[in-house]
C-alpha cells in the first residue's frame, strides 16, 4: 500500500526536473544575438495514485505547501562602454609682450647752483656781463644785505673779487666811481670773462638784521618773498621792497615799505582798516 508521503516525493522530483529543464533552455551560450531554438515544453507525467488515495489530493495542493527554493540568479556583468576620446593637439600660446610706457621721472634732488659762464679774456682784466637778465647788486655777499643798485641785462663791468664759497662776485657798480657791490653767481644770468679762481678774496662786513613786526590780530604775508607773518609776532626778513597782505581778508594789501639792514617795519592796520598799537 502506497502512502501519501511517497506521492509527495514523486511530485517534488517532477517539479525539480521541470525547473532544471526550464533553466537549461533559458541560458544563452553564445553572447551574439541568435534566434533561440524552440524547445518543446517538457512533458509532465501525471501520476495516477493507486486505489485508495482520495481524488482530491492533487499535486497542485501539495505544491502550495512546498517550501520556496531559492534559485541563484546569474547577473550578467555590464559591458563597459568605451567612449572614443579625440585628442586635440594643444599649442602653447606665448604671453603677450607687455607694452613699455615711457615714464618721466622728476628729480627729487635740489638743482645745483649754476656756475657762471667763463669766457677767456683777451687781456689781464676780468669782467662780468649780465647776459640773460637783470641782477640786483647788494652791499655784501648775501640776500641779508641791502640792495644798493642793479646790473641791467647786457651791461658789462669789471670784477674785483670773490667770496670764499665762490658763489658771490664783487664788482664795480656801473656809473658809480670806485663803489663796489656784490652780485650772485647762482642765478645763471652771468657771463664771466676770465677765471674766477684768479680773483682775490674780497673783504666784507657782517649784515645787520632787519625785522617786520605784525602788531595786528590778523596773519600777514609779503610780496615778493612770501614771508609768513603771524599775528602779534616779529619776523626777521631780508632787506628789500615789500607789499604786506592780510591773509585773513583774502590777501588785501595793507601797506608798502622798503626794509633796510638794521631797521624794523611795523604793521599797525589790518585788511579791515582796524588800527592796532605796537609795543
Amino acid at each position: 500500500m502506497v502512502t501519501v508521503p511517497g506521492m509527495k516525493h514523486v511530485i517534488h522530483f517532477g517539479l525539480g526536473a521541470l525547473i532544471l529543464v526550464t533553466l537549461a533552455c533559458n541560458v544563452t551560450v553564445n553572447t551574439k544575438a541568435k534566434p533561440t531554438p524552440t524547445t518543446p515544453p517538457p512533458t509532465l507525467e501525471v501520476f495516477i495514485p493507486p486505489t485508495g488515495i482520495p481524488a482530491s489530493a492533487t499535486p497542485t495542493e501539495e505544491l502550495l505547501e512546498m517550501p520556496t527554493e531559492t534559485i541563484p540568479t546569474i547577473a550578467a556583468s555590464p559591458t563597459a562602454t568605451k567612449k572614443a576620446v579625440i585628442k586635440t593637439s594643444t599649442r602653447t600660446v606665448p604671453p603677450p609682450t607687455p607694452t613699455k610706457v615711457p615714464v618721466i621721472r622728476q628729480s627729487t634732488q635740489a638743482a645745483p647752483v649754476e656756475a657762471p659762464t667763463e669766457v677767456t679774456s683777451s687781456g689781464g682784466e676780468i669782467t662780468v656781463t649780465a647776459a640773460t637778465g637783470n641782477l640786483y647788486i647788494r652791499r655784501g655777499p648775501g640776500t641779508a644785505y641791502n640792495i644798493v643798485s642793479g646790473l641791467s641785462k647786457g651791461v658789462t663791468t669789471r670784477a674785483v673779487g670773490r667770496n670764499e664759497k665762490n658763489d658771490w662776485l664783487a664788482i664795480e657798480i656801473p656809473l658809480a666811481k670806485n663803489v663796489v657791490g656784490w652780485i650772485s653767481l647762482g642765478t645763471g644770468y652771468t657771463e664771466l670773462h676770465g677765471k674766477l679762481s684768479d680773483l682775490p678774496l674780497y673783504p666784507f662786513d657782517e649784515a645787520k638784521p632787519a625785522y617786520v613786526a605784525n602788531c595786528t590780530m590778523h596773519d600777514m604775508t609779503t610780496r615778493p618773498g612770501q614771508w609768513n607773518l603771524p599775528a602779534k609776532t616779529t619776523q626777521k626778513v631780508n632787506p628789500g621792497e615789500y607789499q604786506f597782505l592780510d591773509m585773513s581778508t583774502g590777501q588785501n594789501k595793507v601797506m608798502e615799505a622798503t626794509l633796510k639792514e638794521g631797521n624794523t617795519v611795523y604793521i599797525k592796520v589790518d585788511g579791515n582798516g582796524t588800527s592796532y598799537g605796537c609795543p
